[in-house]
């Protein structure tokens, strides 16, 4: 009598256990003919576990600088300072390069030439070659000549901006993967040599600064 009773428990616990799985609205669908995978897509699994990060180009060429992109430059690098090249380091720089160069330019002033004036050039630069320190190039780096000399007297070197006083300009860091060595003189006009190094060039990559002039 006893064991009977418990078995029609057992059976009642059950039955109320089979109602409330089928009543909870969570029904699984049955499975489509021939299917035999999860149809949570590799998207649905980002989305439900909440990364929604857009994925970073790991091919990107990008270049670094004791600043960020738009912020000022730190005044040792400008006239107002000692006025010294910045440490600079750079990324993605494509497989099939041959050199490496860099520009300087202040973009507002085209006195000298429509592409600006330069502040720097500095090319055939190793494609190895990743950062450099404070006023210091690689081994092999040309320096052309800026956009401040004249041409009988070409000045190869690094000028730091400096803007007229009380006016503010940006000032354009670049860095290009060549296909190709730059077989144009170091004393060639810095327009001149910018479009050729333009004209072989892979990838860039560039970083902006302001500056204000005391």
């Amino acid at each position: 009598m006893r064991r009977s009773t418990v078995s029609t428990l057992l059976g009642l616990v059950a039955s109320l256990t089979l109602v409330a799985c089928a009543s909870d609205g969570r029904d699984m669908a049955p499975p489509r003919d021939g299917q035999s995978e999860s149809i949570i897509s590799a998207v649905d699994t980002a989305a439900l576990s909440g990364d929604t990060e857009a994925p970073h180009d790991d091919d990107e060429m990008t270049l670094y600088g004791p600043w960020l992109d738009g912020d000022p430059i730190p005044i040792a690098h400008t006239c107002g300072g000692i006025g010294s090249t910045p440490a600079l380091s750079w990324v993605g720089v494509p497989p099939e390069t041959v050199t490496l160069a860099l520009v300087v330019l202040d973009t507002t002033d085209t006195s000298v030439d429509a592409v600006g004036r330069a502040h720097w050039i500095a090319y055939n630069i190793d494609p190895t070659v990743s950062s450099i320190e404070v006023d210091q190039l690689p081994a092999g780096a040309v320096v052309g000549a800026n956009g401040f000399g004249a041409v009988e007297a070409p000045e190869l070197a690094w000028r730091a901006p400096c803007p007229p006083a009380g006016e503010s300009r940006t000032y354009v860091f670049e860095v290009h993967a060549l296909d190709q060595q730059i077989e144009l003189p170091p004393e060639t006009p810095a327009g001149d040599m910018i479009r050729a190094i333009d004209f072989a060039t892979l990838a860039t990559a560039s970083l902006t600064g302001t500056v204000f002039g005391i």
